[in-house]
């Protein structure tokens, strides 16, 4: 009589193969890999980057059509019209903020999938960050604020010491905005110590506080290749501002029907700009995060593991609520 014997189970499934080895890349690495992937995906990416790049152009819309009609109120109402303008302005800047740091966030997230060779897709990554828009924002918020903060506070010092009646204050309100000028070199500084927050919180998960805390430690020995990263994107940024540019200046010599034809011209120039450079910044950022991990943390020799071993979460997660596979929660 021959023994019975126990069907075994099915072998845990493995993760799709990497798209890329992951090693220690150089910055011209960084920069074509970032390419090439920019090129492989492109409407996945762009598609992610229409979302806030149509939220500035229908602000630089309204912008431009309040311009027009405020052009000369009569003077009883015009302390009233600025009122309106600048809180109008100021309401159309937050809801850039939230859709630039969601749709990066979302960027990101595509990228990690992508990257490591998994599917995605756009309402995917908006689905995976939308609970957290709010840490985002705080994010992107201070990000800039860390950049703006001491040659502002110094620049309003200066003038307020410069304005004063005498000239007893005068030569020490000059010296402050001397400062306040060279303080622009911490600003920068500033800002490239924290530019890997928002990658830092997509893919770990961190909180506000925590991702400016990874930021400074991830890009510490590396700031000038985040410089690179910047510069980059400031060279397709004023490529791209070229025809905004060019656009905004005919349109202020044009009347009647060829200032209405520019002013569409220039809408379609800045929408088409936020589309097609802003996913660049955000693909470099991220695979820089990857190259810092992997330096620093052995990535590579963690992802090897997860891919021999299979990726098993060590706790028990709702569905949809997995973690990234950069984290250090699969083991």
């Amino acid at each position: 009589m021959g023994s019975l014997s126990l069907p075994s189970a099915p072998p845990p499934p493995r993760p799709p193969e990497l798209l890329y080895e992951l090693r220690p890349l150089s910055l011209g690495e960084i920069l074509d890999r970032t390419f090439t992937l920019y090129r492989k995906r492109f409407w996945l990416f762009a598609g992610l980057a229409v979302v806030s790049a149509s939220v500035v152009t229908i602000g630089s819309f309204v912008q431009m059509t309040w311009g027009l009609a405020g052009t000369k109120p009569a003077p009883a109402d015009a302390s009233k019209v600025a009122l309106i303008g600048g809180l109008a302005s100021l309401f159309i800047a937050l809801f850039q903020v939230v859709a630039f740091s969601v749709t990066q966030a979302a960027t990101v997230s595509a990228v990690s999938d992508v990257y490591l060779g998994y599917e995605t897709t756009i309402g995917k990554a908006f689905r995976l960050v939308r609970d957290k828009w709010f840490r985002y924002i705080l994010i992107v918020l201070w990000q800039s604020s860390s950049a703006v903060w001491l040659p502002m506070v110094l620049s309003i010092i200066g003038a307020i010491l410069i304005s004063i009646p005498g000239a007893t204050l005068r030569p020490v309100g000059i010296l402050v905005l001397v400062l306040a000028g060279l303080s622009l070199f911490y600003a920068f500084y500033a800002y490239m110590r924290n530019s890997l927050a928002i990658v830092a919180s997509v893919v770990e998960n961190l909180k506000v506080r925590q991702s400016m805390r990874r930021s400074k430690v991830l890009t510490r020995g590396r700031l000038w290749s985040v410089l690179g990263l910047l510069f980059l994107m400031w060279v397709l940024t004023l490529v791209a501002g070229v025809a905004q540019t060019t656009a905004a200046a005919l349109m202020n010599l044009a009347h009647g029907g060829q200032r209405a034809a520019l002013e569409a011209l220039t809408l379609l120039t800045t929408f088409l700009s936020n589309s097609l450079v802003t996913p660049v910044g955000a693909i470099a950022f991220c695979l820089l995060y990857i190259d810092a991990r992997v330096r620093d943390e052995g990535f590579d020799v963690e992802m090897l593991l997860n891919r021999v071993g299979g990726l098993k979460p060590v706790v028990e997660l709702p569905p949809g609520e997995l973690p990234s596979p950069f984290t250090s929660e699969l083991v």
